[in-house]
């Protein structure tokens, strides 16, 4: 930016004045008009919406449709870095409209669920496609996503007859447009295989522990949207005990069991979570607003979405002041 641009900034925010109501919808309509108006075209460009708006709901499922992050900030010290983990996310970004696809390889396997986080997805063709909408990609960015399949037992595999214990069981394309030239890029990956043999040693029937510990991770975030659920209807008692029985399930995994400590975290915070669901004085004035931010920053938009209409019945969690 300029001189003259950080001057003209200046002003510009230094003119801001409260009028006494929030129209988010007209903010954002003017914010692309001006983007779309702009005279120099940067190849990675964003809008920053900060609001006191009290329903945190609409403001998630807003940043989900646009493709962008959500921040639930509580205090006046936490603006600053919000802010700032904005501006870096848009000054990394290496690719844009990085799309995921996958497919069935073989006859009988079919895609269950996909566990894409914040990431929208989507299963169609009876289960033998599905695709993940990631958007834009930092160079820091380490993304994993857990795809749960069925595949058929042994006896109904129609193998390829130069390797019968080996078979495929997803094609995997991605495409992106690239930083610099703004150009399309696909790229097809090795199908995923595994191998079929006819019976399996102790150690081939052990979990990996990456898949180990996306699970617990998914586990975790079901559990606090479901604790989530229950305590806004006043169900406190219940949502303490899922928390207990969830954490005890948890611990008892192979990854945390072997010491992971992104498993061991995961055991933490359920357990923080559930002290702060002990009563309602307790989840009030601090556990609502954790259980939040968990969900915020983890969940997938079906569950924040589930939630959110709960809320929505009840009214909107009171903000902390």
């Amino acid at each position: 930016m300029t001189e003259e641009g950080r001057e003209n900034s200046k002003w510009c925010v230094n003119s801001l004045s409260a009028r006494g109501s929030i129209n988010i919808v007209e903010a954002l309509k003017k914010e692309v008009q001006i983007l779309d108006e702009r005279r120099h075209q940067d190849p990675v460009s964003g809008i920053v919406l900060f609001s006191d708006d009290n329903d945190p709901f609409s403001m998630h499922a807003i940043s989900v449709v646009l493709g962008g992050g959500f921040s639930y900030i509580e205090s006046d010290e936490c603006v600053k870095g919000a802010f700032l983990s904005c501006i870096e996310s848009l000054s990394t970004v290496i690719g844009q409209e990085l799309h995921l696809r996958v497919s069935s390889a073989s006859h009988g396997v079919r895609i269950r669920s996909i566990s894409s986080k914040i990431y929208a997805s989507e299963i169609s063709n009876q289960g033998s496609r599905g695709s993940i909408n990631v958007g834009n990609i930092c160079a820091d960015d380490d993304i994993d996503i857990l795809v749960n399949l069925s595949i058929p037992v042994f006896g109904s595999i129609e193998d390829d007859e130069n390797d019968s214990n080996t078979m495929h069981l997803l094609h995997i394309t991605y495409s992106y447009t690239e930083f610099v030239s703004k150009q399309m890029v696909q790229i097809d990956v090795r199908p995923v295989t595994i191998r079929r043999p006819k019976s399996l040693s102790p150690r081939e029937m052990t979990v990996h522990e990456d898949v180990d510990i996306e699970r617990n991770n998914l586990l975790a975030v079901e559990s606090v949207t479901e604790a989530l659920q229950m305590a806004e209807t006043s169900d406190l008692t219940g949502a303490h005990t899922l928390l207990r029985d969830r954490s005890l399930i948890l611990t008892a995994s192979s990854s945390w069991q072997k010491g992971y400590g992104f498993s061991r975290s995961l055991g933490t915070q359920l357990k923080d979570l559930q002290e702060k669901m002990e009563s309602k004085e307790l989840y009030e004035s601090d556990g609502r607003r954790c259980a939040l931010e968990y969900v915020y920053s983890y969940g997938t938009p079906n569950m924040v979405n589930k939630f959110g209409q709960l809320s929505k019945k009840r009214g909107s969690p009171p903000s902390k002041e």
